[in-house]
């Protein structure tokens, strides 16, 4: 893939945030969503929003937290689905192994530190309005200059931090964490995005696990519908 040398030709942290930002205009969310919605204090003025889901792809963050025999499973799971679409990809073994659990170190940080649905849920924890500088302070192994940048928006002043403990865990994240097993998270997350749009046994794959291992269902839609759903959710429909 195309796609993989953008990732592979990352050399340090500050060519990381403009990777992510491509990546984000271009494909998908990496570690975080941005998007932007009206000032939930002022509905006249649209701002821009940083929060702490599109990170980890399991749909509960209890899944990579808990300690219960089910939980395990899926992760293990999880892994296993990774390992396999990651050879699809071309990748050998070894290697599709060591994005695999590159990914999920990097998507248990995620969820670790990002609040409850509940939490989430609540206005008061939710609005968390600053400018770039400030987040730079609060995240400060990130280039929020280069990140922006990749986006296309030099001018932005005004950003919805949600919540603002997860983008300074994220940060550290960044820090503390091999160059190499960012890498490795940004093609998972690649392939990932990709899949419904490449050869059917990526289709077939991502199915089996997502569909019906975490959801039960039993069969794959048309291509038909799979476009109208596409369609829909890129509409936010």
């Amino acid at each position: 893939m195309p796609l993989f040398a953008k990732v592979d030709s990352i050399q340090n942290a500050n060519q990381l945030a403009t990777v992510m930002g491509w990546l984000q205009k271009s494909l998908c969310n990496t570690a975080f969503r941005f998007y932007a919605n009206p000032d939930p204090k002022n509905s006249t003025k649209t701002i821009a929003f940083i929060d702490q889901y599109g990170g980890y792809n399991l749909p509960d963050r209890n899944y990579y937290i808990n300690e219960g025999s089910t939980s395990k499973q899926i992760v293990s799971n999880y892994k296993n689905h990774i390992i396999k679409m990651m050879v699809l990809a071309g990748k050998s073994k070894t290697i599709a192994i060591e994005i695999a659990e590159s990914s999920i170190k990097l998507e248990t940080i995620f969820a670790i530190n990002a609040m409850t649905e509940e939490e989430f849920r609540n206005p008061e924890l939710t609005y968390h309005k600053m400018n770039v500088g400030q987040l730079q302070k609060i995240a400060p192994f990130f280039n929020w200059t280069n990140y922006f940048n990749a986006l296309g928006l030099e001018s932005t002043n005004e950003i919805n931090v949600i919540p603002p403990t997860f983008f300074h865990y994220f940060s550290e994240a960044i820090e503390r964490n091999s160059l190499n097993d960012w890498k490795n998270y940004l093609t998972w997350s690649i392939v990932n995005a990709s899949a419904n749009y490449l050869s059917q046994d990526f289709v077939n794959e991502k199915f089996d696990f997502f569909e019906k291992q975490l959801s039960g269902t039993s069969n794959l839609k048309s291509k038909k519908e799979r476009a109208i759903d596409d369609v829909q959710n890129q509409l936010g429909w």
